[in-house]
């Protein structure tokens, strides 16, 4: 693998031969189509070994903002309704970017050290015509709580002061500690589109445009963004700015 990445060649070799810890997650945001729906499609044809997981069940439901973190007992009785160990070696996919992307990122604040997004998708593996399996999941079999003893990283997110402070260094052409990246579309960098109500129009002052969309090949898979220093994502709706994950 390359950094946070895995192509449909490497993963199909560890399914052919069986990795005991590997673990499979359609990983599915819900947006144009229901919860219900990606779980249909599922169960109709998926990746050999796949389980489902929705978005929604690894966010605070209960939050007034967009995709907060959830507790750590949220997550856990989620990472064990699929067998997700903090030790497990888990490839995600889905049929775009957006919750693969997300889902990686909360796997790895909680600490699971082998998480990767399938490079391609869903899309390249049907074109590749690679193994696919249909009907209820394979039993999910629990094991001891050692396997789920997952803990949060606080070195994974920042704070509103230090994204403050870095904006006020870097607007000023100084070299702070981070690189500042919005990782919208253009115009919505710019000011120009209307945004739902509430949400305040142009970007955090200082900060770079480097739109997700534009990593994305022709053929579906991901090239690298090469920042020197430590960086923060920031938009609107933080399940896009994961997507930028740089090597």
């Amino acid at each position: 693998t390359r950094g946070p990445l895995i192509e449909t060649s490497h993963l199909n070799h560890l399914i052919q031969y069986h990795k005991p810890d590997l673990r499979v997650v359609h990983a599915a945001f819900p947006s144009s189509q229901t919860v219900e729906h990606k779980k249909e499609e599922f169960l109709k044809r998926r990746i050999t070994r796949a389980q489902f997981l929705s978005l929604n069940d690894i966010i605070d439901s209960h939050s007034p903002g967009d995709f907060e973190l959830p507790d750590i007992e949220t997550f856990t009785q989620q990472m064990k309704k699929i067998d997700v160990g903090i030790n497990d070696f888990v490839v995600l996919y889905d049929d775009n970017y957006i919750g693969p992307a997300r889902t990686w990122w909360t796997l790895k604040y909680f600490n699971i050290k082998n998480v990767y997004v399938l490079n391609g998708g869903y899309l390249k593996w049907l074109e590749e015509g690679l193994p696919l399996e249909e009907g209820e999941p394979h039993k999910v079999w629990h094991r001891d709580n050692s396997n789920y003893a997952f803990k949060e990283n606080p070195d994974m997110i920042v704070d509103f002061d230090t994204v403050a402070a870095e904006s006020q260094l870097n607007s000023k052409y100084q070299k702070g500690n981070y690189d500042l990246v919005d990782s919208r579309k253009e115009s919505q960098f710019k000011g120009l589109d209307q945004e739902p109500s509430g949400i305040r129009r142009g970007h955090i002052d200082g900060a770079k445009n480097l739109f997700f969309r534009n990593l994305i090949a022709a053929d579906g898979t991901v090239s690298y963004t090469h920042l020197t220093l430590p960086t923060i994502y920031s938009v609107q709706i933080s399940v896009v700015a994961v997507s930028l994950k740089k090597k």
